[in-house]
């Protein structure tokens, strides 16, 4: 029920079409493609390109439980979708001034986590803890927007400090002032 693809006899191909390299049984492994090593570090799948230059490879580690894409030639790594590079959803960058710097939605990431999204807030950054949401993002016209499900609390071991270049606004119903050592009021500004 199995065919042997090469005379090491360690490449197999089932009865239920699974292809296994280096095991025998790859359907427990995967429902159609399975690599084995015999050592815990290596690197079983490899990309290349037309002239077979190595480009990229795909590993596993036992011990550790992880699995690593690596790019050879210190080339980035990208995730993109409908086959087309313009379509990149995620970069990592692998070299120079802006290696491991990640880019969502941006191919050239200017930080080590760099954004592009939409002007409301499924466009940014969102926290959720499975029963709150807070959303951080930037508008339309450029104002940076904190959107806390509940309170919106800064806390610190030193000094606090907001300041701006420009207009500083704080808009809400009530602004209380505590002290942090009783929780008292301070100041109430209504």
């Amino acid at each position: 029920n199995s065919i042997y693809l090469d005379g090491n006899s360690d490449s197999y191909i089932n009865n239920g079409s699974a292809l296994g390299v280096g095991l025998t049984n790859p359907a427990s492994f995967s429902d159609k493609f399975s690599v084995q090593i015999d050592t815990n570090s290596g690197w079983p799948i490899g990309f290349t390109n037309a002239a077979e230059d190595i480009k990229g490879a795909i590993r596993t580690d036992q011990a550790d439980n992880y699995i690593a894409f690596a790019s050879k030639s210190e080339s980035d790594i990208r995730f993109f979708y409908n086959d087309n590079e313009a379509n990149t959803a995620l970069m990592i960058k692998g070299s120079g001034s802006t290696a491991g710097n990640v880019g969502i939605n941006k191919t050239s990431p200017g930080a080590k986590l760099h954004i592009v999204g939409g002007t409301d807030s499924t466009g940014g950054i969102r926290l959720d803890n499975g029963s709150q949401v807070v959303n951080m993002y930037q508008d339309a016209s450029n104002n940076f927007i904190i959107d806390p499900y509940n309170d919106f609390i800064v806390t610190g071991s030193d000094d606090i400090k907001l300041q701006s270049n420009d207009d500083f606004e704080l808009i809400a119903d009530d602004f209380y002032f505590k002290n942090d050592a009783d929780s008292s009021t301070m100041m109430r500004i209504t």
